[in-house]
């Protein structure tokens, strides 16, 4: 019984030593949003931001979040995010082709 425990435990360090199952190219929105709510207090999911991933059918990925802004006091909003990634290609890293809050969530198409 102790080994197969030895042996579970050396699994999940071993997959966990491959990148902790972060998105590098839903940190590139991550990042982005930053900029633009630089010296603001704010929430934003980053897990939830990376599982609503959509890959197009021109190569680029779409994600969408929830930001809440003044979290927890009595001037507490959302607001939701639109970002479109280029995944890197040859040369090129991945870079945000486009990226915008909004009020309403209706954002890009899915």
């Amino acid at each position: 019984m102790d080994k197969r425990i030895i042996g579970v435990a050396g699994l999940a360090l071993t997959l966990s030593a491959c990148g902790g199952g972060k998105d590098p190219l839903a940190q590139l929105c991550v990042d982005e949003a930053a900029k633009g709510l630089e010296g603001q207090v704010y929430r934003l999911d980053e897990k939830a931001l990376a599982a609503s991933k959509k890959v197009g059918e021109d190569g680029t990925v779409t994600y969408k979040g929830e930001v809440i802004l003044k979290p927890g006091t009595s001037g507490e909003y959302k607001q939701f995010l639109d970002c479109v990634v280029e995944p890197p290609t040859g040369n090129s890293p991945g870079r945000v082709l486009r990226f915008f809050f909004n009020t309403a969530g209706a954002g890009l198409a899915n």
